[in-house]
């Protein structure tokens, strides 16, 4: 086989060409700042970076996740150490008004007291974390406990309920 000049010209120019296309796709790789465009630039890195990736997704989304629940324990801690401090304060109250040396005057006070502290723990039970309730089960959409006032539900009603049944049964 014969080499000729024109052949080594053609044989020049086509690795010219080629340096060329090299040259080319590392000045793109340079301005994206990424070595893999498509696919077809390297397959088998290409996979492993779609794997990596989703690999990444998945660990910030467990990362989240864990940050929700600890958040959700924080807030549930929080309204469970309230809660015992406000039912420790009612027993403290319902002590002090089983005594008989408390006037119907304290008892109503006590009363007062009795019925804001419930409202403070219906609040409490009625607690909520990114818009659900965390007391409520698997209904967090509704809320746990709700507060039914009445005008007739006084200190007064209480004692002549009770002195009512006492005359009842003394009869």
């Amino acid at each position: 086989m014969r080499i000729t000049v024109k052949e080594l010209h053609r044989n020049m120019l086509g690795v010219i060409n080629e340096r060329y296309n090299d040259l080319a796709n590392l000045q793109e790789q340079l301005a994206t700042g990424k070595r893999l465009r498509r696919p077809s630039d390297d397959p088998v890195d290409v996979a492993n970076d779609l794997q990596l990736r989703t690999r990444q997704k998945e660990l910030l989304q467990h990362k989240s996740n864990m940050e929700d629940a600890i958040g959700l324990m924080s807030i549930g801690e929080t309204a469970m150490e309230s809660t015992n401090t406000l039912l420790q304060r009612m027993r403290e109250l319902s002590i002090q008004a089983a005594s008989d040396t408390m006037s119907t005057e304290e008892r109503k006070y006590i009363n007062r007291e009795v019925e804001q502290l419930t409202r403070q723990l219906v609040a409490l039970i009625n607690t909520k974390h990114k818009g659900d309730y965390i007391f409520n089960g698997l209904q967090t959409k509704l809320p746990p406990l709700s507060v039914e006032t009445s005008a007739s539900a006084t200190v007064d009603d209480y004692n002549e309920l009770n002195r009512a049944y006492f005359d009842a049964t003394t009869l």
